[in-house]
């Protein structure tokens, strides 16, 4: 993966939590769809969304103190995205 896409990792994670609400409606939706539960869910808005990380979608929110993310972040967030998708897979 190309260093751009590995500083945008968290904002790509987060485009498929933001799809799947989009195709069912909305959040609570997707999640009873999917099973996803609201702790899990937002776990992932947090990683992606709300920590203070150089690869989330809102770095600019955070001008000091960013960090980047630690590879159990990281991972933590793609096997959140991966069991959603592989969820969303089963249902078409």
């Amino acid at each position: 993966m190309s260093w751009r896409g590995l500083n945008n990792a968290l904002v790509h994670l987060y485009e498929i939590r933001d799809a799947l609400a989009k195709h069912y409606g909305d959040e609570q939706s997707a999640r009873d769809a999917l099973s996803i539960s609201k702790t899990k869910w937002d776990r992932l808005g947090i990683l992606t969304n709300v920590e203070p990380l150089e690869q989330g979608r809102h770095r600019g929110k955070h001008p000091t103190g960013r960090r980047a993310a630690t590879e159990s972040e990281l991972d933590e967030a793609r096997q959140l995205a991966w069991r959603w998708i592989m969820a969303f897979a089963e249902t078409v």
